[in-house]
């Protein structure tokens, strides 16, 4: 199932197939599907990278370490996508974060894009 749900994922022409794709991974929670999270965060359909940052998050620790390699890639594409990946895990639900009532997360989808 692991391999169907990173091909829909990546390559389904059809955005809620990939947006359910991305959160079976998440719920599969198996590391190698991060990669593919990971790639799919460049993605323009908003729900679908919310879904995959969604997965990385449920992924948590064994996430990092892909996320900080990519974050040097030499692709920009995936240095983008890692950046966003970066921020999701580091920002977007730290607890310390969460009662701040000075950010808006949801207001601001554009600087993910």
């Amino acid at each position: 199932a692991l391999d169907g749900l990173i091909e829909a994922l990546l390559h389904d022409s059809n955005d809620y197939v990939r947006l359910a794709a991305a959160k079976a991974l998440g719920k599969i929670n198996d590391a190698d599907a991060i990669p593919a999270l990971i790639q799919s965060l460049n993605t323009p359909n908003m729900h679908v990278w919310h879904a995959a940052a969604e997965a990385l998050w449920e992924m948590d620790v064994p996430a990092m370490p892909f996320v900080i390699e990519a974050l040097i890639d030499s692709d920009e594409d995936v240095r983008r996508a890692a950046l966003k990946a970066a921020l999701w895990l580091s920002v977007e639900y730290d607890d310390e974060m969460s009662d701040r009532d000075d950010i808006y997360w949801s207001d601001s989808g554009s600087w993910w894009n």
